[in-house]
């Protein structure tokens, strides 16, 4: 009986997936950016800034993941009733959301000397292959 109870509830709850058009478009793909302008864009301070800004929220929302729970499990952990994640890191390395952030800082800043490179690199490789292009162009293949 108390399973029919819960039909109108559970109707309700499903009005708004059921009046969503199902002929609607998929979302667009987000506008494509080339390797340069990822490369420029990786090198900005302020776009460095807004990615380990980025990292540590996402950092902060996975932290309060609550684990507690495990601790009737094992017994013998370090776990303790109402712990979360941050709280178990935290006794094990109280500097660590630090170590993240420099971590995540060092990350950005790396990959946009890479992408730096790599965009040098394929500059120079269109080159190469260019020169290789002009010599086989003058060879004759008999």
């Amino acid at each position: 009986m108390r399973n029919y109870m819960l039909l109108p509830v559970l109707a309700f709850a499903a009005t708004p997936a059921l009046a969503q058009d199902r002929d609607a478009p998929p979302p667009g793909l987000a506008p494509q950016m080339d390797a340069r302008a990822a490369a420029n864009a990786l090198n900005n301070p302020m776009v460095q800034n807004g990615v380990v800004g980025l990292i540590d929220a996402l950092t902060d929302a996975v932290m309060e993941t609550r684990v507690g729970p495990m601790a009737a499990i094992a017994p013998d952990s370090s776990i303790r009733p109402n712990d979360t994640l941050d709280s178990v890191a935290a006794r094990r390395n109280p500097d660590y959301r630090n170590e993240i952030h420099r971590n995540a800082k060092q990350t950005v800043v790396a990959a946009g000397r890479t992408a730096s490179a790599a965009v040098a690199m394929s500059d120079e490789l269109k080159a190469t292959t260019e020169r290789v292009r002009r010599v086989l162009g003058m060879t004759d293949p008999n």
